[in-house]
C-alpha cells in the first residue's frame, strides 16, 4: 500500500512539474508576442497545443492510476482469499 502511495505521489509530482513548464513555457512565448494580428493566431496555435499536451499527460496520469489501483485491487482479493 506504501508502495503505491509513494508510486501514484511520484507521478503526481511529475505531472506537477510538466504543467509547470509547460506554463513557465507559456507564460515566456506569451510576453514576447506582440498585438498584431497574427501574434493572436499564434497564441491561440500554442495554447491549443499545450491544452493537448495537458490532456495527454492527464490521461497517461489516469491510466497510471487506474493500474494501481487494479493492482491494489488484485493484491486485496489475494490477501483475502489466502487468509
Amino acid at each position: 500500500m506504501t508502495v503505491t502511495n509513494e508510486w501514484m505521489t511520484r507521478i503526481l509530482q511529475k505531472d506537477n512539474q510538466i504543467i509547470g513548464e509547460l506554463e513557465l513555457r507559456k507564460d515566456i512565448e506569451t510576453s514576447e508576442i506582440g498585438n498584431e494580428k497574427e501574434d493572436y493566431k499564434y497564441i491561440a496555435q500554442k495554447a491549443e497545443e499545450d491544452i493537448v499536451k495537458l490532456k495527454r499527460a492527464l490521461e497517461i496520469r489516469d491510466e497510471k492510476i487506474q493500474e494501481g489501483l487494479k493492482e491494489k485491487r488484485t493484491y486485496e482479493w489475494l490477501t483475502l482469499i489466502f487468509l
